[in-house]
């Protein structure tokens, strides 16, 4: 007989523990308002009434619209203009990031062809050479006319610059272990090699 109320009652969930039955919807988003999502329904002579009543309660109408829209929509994004204006926000920082990154890639590409240090011994903002890969940057960005990337270099506020020491160190083990997964993938699918 109970079995029938659960492909009866869609939303109708148990637990074996505490021996009782409890609505699934209310549970899962958290709207303990009632003995459906608090302790639980024992008494299954009233369970045709007692379910009727909850279906009807506000709580249970909008848990069961939660859950219904589960995966379809984004109600936080829907509801809240907050929410799509930080991920605008956030998305521009991304993109401002990834403009500076290609100019950090070309740096050490440029350097790493020609064989010229990196570092300077002062990389301070107040020296007058910081470095090749620091003035490389500096001329990239000057050049490439995007005042944006010229404020994030010199704000030292900003999240990202890739000026540090270790955004260079990582940037050319990177760079490494790409051209090395290359030359892997070239020998690989090579049919003849020939070591000189």
């Amino acid at each position: 007989r109970l079995s029938q109320q659960y492909e009866r009652i869609s939303w109708l969930c148990g637990c074996a523990d505490k021996k009782a039955l409890f609505c699934f919807p209310c549970l899962f988003f958290q709207y303990k308002t009632n003995a459906w999502s608090l302790q639980g329904i024992t008494d299954l002579k009233n369970l045709t009434n007692s379910a009727r009543s909850h279906a009807r309660n506000h709580h249970h109408v909008s848990a069961v619209a939660a859950l219904n829209l589960l995966g379809r929509v984004r109600t936080d994004e829907s509801l809240n203009d907050g929410s799509r204006v930080s991920r605008e926000r956030y998305n521009l920082e991304v993109e401002k990031n990834r403009d500076m990154m290609k100019h950090h890639v070309r740096a050490v590409l440029l350097l790493a062809c020609q064989g010229i240090a990196f570092r300077g011994h002062d990389e301070a903002t107040t020296s007058h050479n910081r470095g090749n890969y620091v003035e490389t940057i500096l001329q990239f960005v000057q050049f490439s006319g995007n005042e944006k990337m010229t404020h994030a270099l010199h704000d030292h506020n900003a999240t990202f610059s890739g000026l540090s020491p270790d955004i260079q160190n990582d940037l050319i083990a990177t760079m490494y272990e790409m051209v090395l997964l290359k030359i892997k993938d070239r020998v690989q699918n090579a049919h003849f090699i020939s070591i000189m």
